[in-house]
């Protein structure tokens, strides 16, 4: 059996059957003008011998089946002959039967089988979120906000006047307006009963790598599934100014937008750094001089806070010395959209030393945002 499902692949791939599309001209097409179309070149006893262009060379499924129904024809005519004959009749019947139906019949409904299985995951591809969901696609989103003039009286559309109008980003959780490119920021000049759409398209707003590396394909300084709101959603601040009404300018009034990623993840990432031994925090100073007053002094490695740097409360004179240990500290993370986030005791250490408090979060910095949240609010847990 084995020696027959060699020679069955190789009457599958024999040169001249391979090279039949570019050898010889087109005889008829079946499922003409579908996603289905197959021409065949050649005929057998009047039946159209249909297969793809390029033969069964890079074919998978058609070979599969071919062989299960040489196994199932081999057991079944070696049961049926005598033992002096199987030897010999049963492997060349099945391989002749199997060549013949294979390019006939189990080749065609194979290539069928497959080109459906192609389509259909064409089709899947086609669907933003789940064709994301297989494979990472490209970053696409879209989505619209209403501006609505509102007045106590009745709006007059001729009045209004969107042409100086300007859409900006400004500062939110999760990001920097210089880590941003807003490229959508103009308002089209149409309006009705004082409302109009600014729509938010693919390329609208694009992150500014400068010369931040990206170290592996699918995180880093960009789109990210973890981005955002940590589940990739995003949520933006913009402001439309310049708007006038009946020649007067409109207060600058702010809207959300919401960008949503799907389909990525950071698997290779997690392989590339899983050796990284663990963060262990040094004590250190702030340098502050003791006053009246806390000093709340941020101090890390890049140029804006992070939850990989170090805080440190240099405590008033009044105060005298502190001896705070980590789980005298409660560290909550709050953003302007209701969240909030309370670390544990694990996730940072406490340092006393000359009437200084320290601070050290432990988390690695490998993440392009800041932190997801714009606020941290510390509480001392007096005893």
């Amino acid at each position: 059996m084995n020696l027959s499902v060699l020679l069955i692949g190789g009457a599958l791939t024999y040169p001249t059957m391979v090279n039949l599309s570019s050898t010889t001209d087109v005889l008829g097409t079946v499922f003409q003008g579908t996603s289905f179309e197959m021409s065949y070149y050649t005929t057998v006893f009047g039946i159209p011998v249909i297969m793809p262009s390029s033969g069964y060379t890079s074919s998978v499924i058609p070979i599969i089946l071919a062989v299960l129904f040489a196994a199932k024809l081999d057991r079944s005519l070696r049961k049926a002959l005598p033992d002096v004959l199987k030897n010999i009749v049963a492997p060349f019947v099945t391989l002749v039967v199997t060549v013949i139906l294979t390019y006939l019949v189990i080749g065609p409904v194979a290539t069928l089988i497959s080109n459906s299985l192609a389509w259909l995951v064409s089709a899947l591809y086609s669907i933003p979120y789940v064709g994301g969901a297989i494979a990472g696609e490209k970053v696409t989103y879209s989505g619209e906000a209403t501006i609505q003039l509102t007045s106590t009286e009745t709006i007059d559309d001729s009045k209004i006047d969107s042409s100086d109008a300007v859409i900006s980003l400004v500062d939110g959780d999760g990001y920097y307006t210089d880590e941003l490119i807003l490229k959508a920021t103009t308002l089209d000049n149409d309006w009705s009963n004082g409302q109009t759409t600014y729509t938010l398209s693919e390329g609208d707003i694009e992150w500014s790598l400068g010369d931040y590396v990206v170290s592996d394909s699918n995180s880093g300084k960009e789109w990210s599934a973890f981005g955002g709101d940590g589940n990739g959603v995003y949520t933006f601040n913009l402001q439309v100014s310049g708007l006038k009404y009946d020649g007067e300018e409109v207060d600058a009034q702010m809207f959300k937008v919401k960008v949503y990623i799907y389909g990525r993840d950071a698997t290779d990432m997690a392989e590339q750094y899983n050796d990284l031994e663990d963060i262990v925090a040094t004590e250190s100073s702030s340098g502050k001089t003791l006053s009246n007053t806390i000093q709340w002094t941020w101090k890390g490695s890049g140029d804006k806070p992070n939850l990989a740097d170090n805080i440190y409360i240099t405590w008033s004179k009044e105060d005298g010395e502190m001896d705070l240990s980590a789980d005298a500290v409660t560290i909550t993370l709050t953003s302007e959209y209701g969240d909030s986030l309370t670390l544990s005791d694990d996730d940072y250490q406490v340092f006393n030393h000359d009437n200084e408090t320290q601070i050290a979060l432990i988390y690695r910095n490998w993440a392009s945002n800041s932190c997801l949240y714009r606020n941290d609010h510390f509480r001392k847990n007096r005893r």
